[in-house]
C-alpha cells in the first residue's frame, strides 16, 4: 500500500531499488520519486510478465478444476515485441531407460524403476539415520550404494569414513548446512550413485523424496 507511510512499503521497495541502482551506477531517487514510478501501474501491465502471469494462472484454473487430461493442458511461447503467441500441448516427459554398450561397458547402466522420468520420485517416509537408508535401498533393489547425497553434500560414502551414518539423515544434513533453517522443511531430495549386484554395472534412479515428519 503506497499511501500508508506507517507500513513502511514504499520505502522498503525504495531502499532495495536504490541499492540495485547503486550497483550498476544507475541514479538513485527520493521516496517521493518511488510513490509517483510505483503509482503507474499501466505500464506495469502492459509487459511480457503480465501475460505470463495470466498464461500461467489459466493453467492453475485446470488443475483447481481437478483436470488430468494432459492434452486439455498448454505450454506458452510468447513474445510481445513481434507479437507471438504461440500455445502448443505439453510434450510427454523423456524417459531413462536402461542402456547397453557392448563395446564399453562402462557406459552401461540399468534403471531402477525402470523408464523413470525426470518427475519420477521415490517416496521414503519416516525419520531414518543414513545406515538404515542405505540398508533399506540395498536390500530392496538389489544394489550396493557408493554414495548418498543431498544437494552439494555427501552424507555417505561406501569407500570413506561414515562416522555419523548412525544418525537420522537430516540431523546430519542440517548440522552441515548451519545457514538453513531445520524447520523450514520436513523433507529432502537424496541422490543416490549405485552399482547392480547381478550385472555390476551403474544403476540410475530417480530421486528418492525423504520425508520425516
Amino acid at each position: 500500500e503506497k499511501e500508508d507511510d506507517s507500513n513502511y512499503h514504499t520505502k522498503f521497495v525504495g531502499a532495495v531499488a536504490n541499492l540495485r541502482a547503486r550497483n550498476y551506477s544507475i541514479k538513485e531517487v527520493e521516496t517521493a520519486k518511488v510513490k509517483m514510478i510505483v503509482g503507474r501501474i499501466v505500464p506495469a501491465i502492459a509487459t511480457t510478465t503480465a501475460m505470463v502471469t495470466g498464461a500461467a494462472c489459466l493453467e492453475v484454473y485446470k488443475l483447481a478444476q481437478s483436470s488430468k487430461d494432459s492434452a486439455e493442458f498448454r505450454n506458452a511461447f510468447i513474445n510481445l515485441a513481434l507479437p507471438l503467441w504461440i500455445f502448443s500441448e505439453p510434450a510427454v516427459p523423456r524417459e531413462t531407460q536402461s542402456r547397453s554398450h557392448i563395446n564399453d561397458p562402462s557406459k552401461s547402466f540399468v534403471t531402477k524403476p525402470s523408464n523413470f522420468t525426470s518427475w519420477t520420485k521415490i517416496a521414503l517416509e519416516g525419520s531414518k539415520s543414513i545406515k538404515d537408508i542405505v540398508k533399506h535401498i540395498e536390500s530392496t533393489y538389489a544394489v550396493t550404494l557408493d554414495s548418498l547425497t543431498v544437494g552439494p553434500i555427501q552424507l555417505y560414502e561406501r569407500n570413506g569414513e561414515n562416522p555419523q551414518v548412525g544418525e537420522a539423515l537430516q540431523k546430519v544434513y542440517f548440522e552441515r548446512r548451519p545457514e538453513l533453517e531445520a524447520s523450514s522443511t520436513h523433507h529432502l531430495l537424496i541422490n543416490v550413485v549405485a552399482t547392480d549386484n547381478a550385472k555390476k554395472i551403474q544403476a540410475k534412479f530417480p530421486k528418492f523424496k525423504y520425508t520425516w515428519s
